[in-house]
């Protein structure tokens, strides 16, 4: 089990102007996100860079990861779009919000 700070960084920057979507996203994406690399041996972070930009495009620069682990979960990666089954942790996309 997992606990959350009391005062995350997702915490912090939900009170500022930008609009904000929680995302739940694969091993992979996590470390490309944070790290800037993934490197398993395999095309992992090629594939996952390349589905990053065709679900989001430029968008895709302003996924941040939060890294506070959401579990196992069966459900498609929300940044890159992988659908195997995995542990999946939490992001953030945070865009300025337009005024009307």
């Amino acid at each position: 089990m997992t606990t959350e700070p009391p005062t995350s960084n997702l915490h912090h920057l939900r009170r500022n102007q930008h609009a904000y979507d929680d995302l739940s996203i694969c091993v992979v994406c996590q470390h490309l996100l944070a790290n800037g690399e993934y490197n398993d041996g395999t095309t992992a972070a090629e594939t996952a860079a390349t589905g990053m930009l065709k679900l989001w495009g430029n968008n895709a620069l302003l996924l941040i990861p939060d890294g506070t682990d959401l579990g196992y979960r069966t459900t498609t990666c929300e940044s890159c779009g992988n659908t195997d089954h995995g542990d999946r942790y939490r992001a953030a996309l945070f865009t300025p919000r337009r005024k009307s």
